[in-house]
């Protein structure tokens, strides 16, 4: 059920534009001396100030990198504009990071990363999964896949942006 909610909303996002455009292109003057109107997507273009979403980094696991990865994440969304680390009990949206050896008999060879992206309204509120992903790294690669969980964080956080009010 959950999928097809998402599958609809989806789709009903996809088609707002084009059905705004109609709508202004039914509207709009007829082309000639008129003056030239603003682009349509000049405000969906724009970039929306003050758009800081609350997160919160939780890491689950006893592997060599997974430490180092999620601190080198909460300090990769701390620098950012875009996010505020906030372990306090408000809204906000949740990395939940599970480490774990590639290959326990051979430790600090690799590490397979699950990350959750959960939504939590508060404590006692049901929390909402929203996406996740699996990756296997190593020392070399943390820093790529800190940058890829980064700028998911950001799609994810762009994409369920209503749930924060703003």
């Amino acid at each position: 059920m959950n999928a097809l909610v998402r599958h609809i909303l989806c789709c009903v996002l996809l088609l707002l534009p084009a059905h705004a455009r109609a709508a202004d292109q039914a509207g709009a003057p007829a082309a000639g001396n008129s003056s030239v109107a603003a682009p349509v997507n000049a405000t969906v273009a724009a970039p929306r100030p003050g758009r800081v979403i609350p997160v919160d980094v939780q890491h689950l696991g006893s592997d060599r990198l997974g430490p180092r990865l999620a601190l080198e994440l909460k300090e990769r969304l701390n620098l950012s504009s875009l996010f505020a680390l906030t372990p306090t009990d408000t809204p906000k949206l949740k990395l939940v990071l599970r480490t774990t050896e590639e290959f326990p008999g051979r430790p600090g060879l690799g590490t397979a990363v699950s990350v959750a992206w959960v939504y939590s309204g508060g404590a006692g509120l049901l929390a909402h999964h929203l996406d996740g992903m699996v990756a296997v790294t190593d020392a070399a690669g943390v820093a790529a896949l800190v940058s890829a969980i980064a700028a998911r964080t950001d799609d994810v956080a762009g994409s369920y942006a209503y749930l924060f009010g703003k």
